[in-house]
């Protein structure tokens, strides 16, 4: 049991931010989502990229960083994530869906469609994609 006050040695480095040991990639992405909540967007494409430099391969931090990236407004820099997530796995829903999104707020219509297109088939039993479809669809008067 630890006293109170007092941290474990891990969790100094990760607040100093001189952890470089892949394990602390999870924990970086974890305190982006964090940031995320909170509304800090700069505090968290830090540790995004923090958590992305130690561990280049996970879909789903550089989703996340993709998300941060739409929130902050720069769309393309959100596209550019959203493209590396799918290429490191093409099979998740989540990432077409929120590429769809970025497209939609680009006012590209049609990929924003097709991802979610792509998200539904992915994910048949997922509501955001259709929710998002429908939406464009209806706003673009087709059925």
């Amino acid at each position: 049991m630890e006293r109170k006050g007092r941290q474990r040695p891990g969790n100094r480095g990760l607040q100093r931010g001189d952890s470089t040991h892949p394990r602390y990639a999870r924990a970086f992405a974890s305190r982006c989502g964090v940031w995320l909540i909170k509304g800090d967007n700069d505090r968290a494409i830090v540790d995004c990229n923090e958590a992305i430099r130690l561990d280049p391969q996970n879909a789903k931090f550089v989703h996340n960083r993709g998300l941060v990236w739409r929130r902050k407004g720069d769309y393309d820099r959100a596209i550019a994530d959203y493209n590396e997530a799918i290429r490191l796995n093409p099979q998740d829903a989540n990432t077409f869906n929120g590429r769809g999104v970025a497209w939609k707020f680009k006012g590209d219509y049609d990929r924003a469609i097709a991802d979610y297109n792509e998200a539904i088939r992915l994910n048949p039993q997922g509501s955001s994609a259709f929710y998002n479809r429908a939406g464009r669809m209806a706003r673009q008067g087709r059925r």
